[in-house]
């Protein structure tokens, strides 16, 4: 019997089909892409990144913004308050 809920599966890695817990997987703010970020090269998220021109994604375990050009966090009082 049906509870006319639909189940909602965690996202994986659009190019290579990883996810959690072996892979933290990013969701690109400038197109659509859910990418990994394995290794010091960045993942898949970070060849989409450089590949697509789309450096900022959302890291979806930390909730924090993150970009992949330098490879760094972005920090902004005004998103730590919606964090």
């Amino acid at each position: 019997r049906s509870s006319g809920k639909t189940a909602v599966k965690y996202p994986v890695c659009f190019t290579c089909g990883e996810g959690p817990p072996a892979a933290r997987l990013f969701v690109s703010l400038q197109g659509v892409h859910v990418g990994c970020k394995k290794g010091k090269a960045g993942g898949c998220m970070g060849k989409h990144a450089a590949e697509s021109n789309h450096p900022i994604a959302v890291d979806l375990a930390r909730g924090e913004v993150f970009c992949f050009s330098c490879q760094d966090v972005v920090y902004d009082g005004r998103l730590e308050k919606v964090r």
